[in-house]
């Protein structure tokens, strides 16, 4: 058996005879744990020792009860080991429900081990999680259904692709209009054809009869000191102008360049629904869950989605065809849940 990683015990203190029991049934199992009755000493540093405790390990359980939710304690290791998730862009925080209570908002997309009814179900389905399988020849063939985890392509805020004036210098006067100096405006990067239409034709105020060009990363001006000093014809008041004008174009490309996005991985769950149905006759669509947890927006965007608009937990689920969609964990279950997708 491949070495299991040591797993962090994240837990209420009235929580320690269930802890201990599970202590020594994962040492058993030659799972390395993270203890406090066994880590902490006298005069130890317990922020120190309990976030090194955190970084060394491989996992972090959180035992869920009631005493727990309400514990300060478990809320600040759950908080870091949230975030080493995220940095670390993998699962990294198992939770353990031993008793039904309020799930904390952030876990509820995540299955849990049960142990509220069997102890034994409970510690055998986080023994699956925790100790690597060996290769099988089911498995072996289950590899060409695994595709590279594919993230979200990073979206830009609309207001970042707003032209911003970077630097202004006055390159001295016109050479055959010596009352007029000639100003360049530096841009944070260059302006598109559309922008370039915005600035050029103004809707709040008259075009200046002294001439302004976007050339590249720069606008071009002829201004007299007039001008200048008085703020007429003042070319800052343009870019605001183009802006707000072409912000609602950003956002609709935007808008549909995730689309597309959304609409590949729809398409490749209609195609692998389609071939369930050709080879064998079957409604479930086979599907692979990953174990790569990312921040993303859910492509199915069920009912109860966890992150329909707004990006939240989600994962990767490939299919068969070499395909594969991004889905947060509630549209997950509820597909399985449902006999929509089987996890074979």
């Amino acid at each position: 058996m491949k070495n299991a990683a040591k797993i962090f015990l994240s837990h209420s203190s009235k929580d320690k005879d269930f802890v201990r029991r599970l202590t020594n049934d994962l040492q058993s199992k030659d799972i390395p744990v993270w203890f406090d009755e066994w880590e902490l000493n006298v005069g130890d540093s317990l922020n120190k020792k309990i976030s090194d405790g955190i970084k060394e390990s491989g996992w972090l359980a959180v035992i869920l009860s009631n005493h727990s939710i309400q514990s300060q304690w478990v809320e600040k290791e759950l908080n870091a080991a949230l975030t080493e998730e995220l940095e670390k862009q993998q699962v990294f925080v198992l939770p353990i429900l031993i008793e039904d209570c309020e799930m904390p908002l952030f876990l509820k997309d995540k299955m849990f081990a049960d142990f509220r009814s069997n102890y034994e179900n409970g510690l055998t389905a986080l023994l699956k999680r925790l100790i690597p399988e060996r290769p099988t020849e089911k498995s072996k063939v289950d590899k060409t259904a695994k595709q590279p985890i594919q993230r979200q392509p990073t979206q830009p805020r609309p207001e970042e692709l707003l032209i911003k004036i970077k630097d202004v210098k006055i390159n001295g006067r016109h050479p055959q209009y010596a009352g007029l100096f000639e100003v360049n405006f530096e841009l944070d990067k260059t302006p598109d054809d559309d922008w370039n239409t915005l600035f050029e034709n103004p809707t709040t105020f008259t075009l200046s009869t002294h001439k302004a060009t976007v050339y590249g990363n720069e606008i071009h001006w002829m201004a007299s000191e007039d001008d200048i000093a008085n703020k007429k014809h003042w070319i800052y008041d343009w870019v605001d102008d183009a802006n707000k004008r072409y912000l609602p174009i950003v956002q609709t490309r935007l808008a549909k360049k995730e689309q597309k996005f959304r609409d590949t991985q729809l398409e490749s769950a209609k195609v692998a629904q389609l071939e369930s149905l050709l080879k064998g006759g079957r409604e479930g669509t086979l599907v692979f869950p990953t174990d790569e947890v990312m921040v993303g927006k859910c492509s199915l965007r069920l009912d109860n989605c966890a992150a329909p608009n707004i990006p939240g937990p989600i994962t990767q689920v490939n299919f068969a065809n070499k395909g594969f969609i991004h889905v947060c964990f509630t549209c997950l279950q509820s597909q399985l849940d449902e006999g929509h997708w089987k996890n074979e």
